[in-house]
């Protein structure tokens, strides 16, 4: 494994403004870290007609490894915007780069209005700017914003290149059942190595997989499979007709209440997702039997419109619901040193998905 982009202790001052101090740090203290943890499960994050609040921030923190730095800006010892980075590996045309993946970039809200989530962006940019020329190293850093969201998209579009677009839809079942057996595989497999490079194909840049594969397996060869991972978010609002029905039929109706609590709306996200030609009628059970597995209702894939994949699943995640919640995100990227090819990214679909 070669050597972690953020050393872990290491902590860098980026910015100081009076009271106002931004600093970087891999591997805080674990109080620091709760604190961390705390604004974010206490911001509000989507646009328009959805507005939501994560739960279970503070396991999915310890979930993420060791090469993760935590941006915390602080005013007279409080914490009051945070900003994670989160390493791993990215594909350009199967060509093996370092990636930086940027998220949860959050403010208290009385601090917001003052051009500090900018102030957050433009440092912590510069500051990987700085490591790779230190480092030696090139790489790209990316996020995930939903377009609808202008705060974040102000801040970051003037430092960054929007190189596509990810539509995320949510799939329902009404009575999901697992009838598929599942095989776990290593992230390193490689037969999970190829199936995602036979489903995107077509894509200019993807994701490597960093965590267990769940896999329908036959005659030795992967033909679908995903990384599932189980999400719990908290509705102040949905939009209608949902907002209504949960309001005066949901809250009655304790079945209904069970499948769509907005208060612990719970869904398995799939990441990497993969079917090989000519096997796609196993996606629909598959769902199904990821659902079951996460005693959820709902399962979320991500999938750039354009690329093949989208196009061959269609029929597995069409429908109302579906076509009701799904999201468009735009992906923001920038090069940090010279990465070739960054130029050619937004030229072809992409094969990505929120981390």
């Amino acid at each position: 494994m070669s050597k972690p982009l953020f050393e872990r202790g290491d902590r860098s001052l980026l910015w100081r403004d009076g009271a106002l101090e931004l600093t970087a740090c891999a591997g805080p203290p674990q109080a620091e870290r709760q604190a961390f943890a705390s604004l974010i499960a206490r911001t509000e994050f989507g646009e328009g007609g959805m507005r939501y609040r994560r739960l279970d921030v503070d396991r999915s923190l310890e979930s993420l490894g060791r090469d993760v730095a935590y941006v915390r800006l602080v005013r007279a010892d409080t914490l009051v915007g945070t900003y994670l980075l989160r390493r791993h590996t990215l594909l350009v045309h199967d060509r093996p780069i370092l990636g930086v993946y940027r998220s949860s970039l959050c403010l208290n809200a009385s601090m917001k209005g003052k051009g500090l989530g900018t102030r957050i962006v433009q440092q912590t940019l510069s500051w990987l700017d700085g490591l790779a020329a230190r480092n030696g190293e090139s790489f790209v850093s990316y996020g995930c914003v939903e377009r609808a969201n202008q705060p974040s998209m102000g801040a970051l579009s003037a430092h960054t290149t929007s190189i596509g677009t990810l539509r995320t839809q949510l799939v329902y079942r009404q009575w999901p059942r697992a009838t598929l057996a599942l095989t776990e595989l290593d992230a390193d497999d490689p037969r999970v190595i190829q199936a995602q490079a036979q489903t995107y194909d077509d894509c200019g840049v993807r994701v490597a997989s960093d965590a267990p594969f769940l896999a329908k397996v036959e005659d030795g060869q992967i033909v679908a499979g995903a990384q599932a991972r189980l999400v719990r978010i908290d509705f102040s609002r949905i939009g209608q007709p949902w907002d209504f029905l949960s309001k005066h039929v949901f809250a009655y109706a304790s079945p209904a209440r069970r499948r769509f609590d907005p208060h612990d709306f719970r869904y398995v996200q799939l990441d990497n997702a993969v079917v090989l030609p000519g096997f796609e009628a196993v996606w629909k059970p598959l769902l199904a039997t990821f659902m079951a597995r996460a005693n959820t209702h709902m399962a979320m894939l991500t999938l750039d419109p354009t690329c093949q994949a989208s196009s061959r699943l269609a029929p597995c995640i069409s429908g109302y619901f579906a076509r009701a919640t799904q999201q468009h995100v735009s992906v923001l990227a920038r090069a940090h040193g010279r990465v070739p090819g960054f130029d050619q990214l937004a030229t072809a679909p992409l094969g990505l998905n929120p981390r």
